[in-house]
């Protein structure tokens, strides 16, 4: 992995982002992970704004069958990110 790291050129602008120090006593989040969280939460959002054009348009039915569907995607790829960075910085 350090190799890799390397490789990737660095500067007072552009720096590698690496996950979090298991061993750190703390749980803070990296950027990397609020940039995660960001997306899930833009991504929400966006299935909320057109659930309310369904809404405006009197397509309840459809328009929370397509939310639902979308929220509960969206929520998957969320709980399986978290898993995979709890569980990585236990392994380590």
């Amino acid at each position: 992995m350090s190799g890799q790291a390397d490789a990737i050129p660095t500067g007072p602008l552009r720096r590698v982002m690496g996950g979090r120090d298991p061993r750190a006593g703390h749980w803070a989040s990296t950027p990397l992970e609020l940039l995660f969280d960001l997306t899930f939460v833009v991504a929400v959002a966006q299935a909320a704004a057109q659930f309310h054009h369904a809404l405006a348009e009197d397509h309840v039915g459809s328009g929370l069958a397509a939310y639902a569907a979308v929220f509960f995607a969206i929520w998957w790829a969320l709980a399986a990110n978290l898993f995979t960075i709890h569980h990585r910085a236990e392994r380590r």
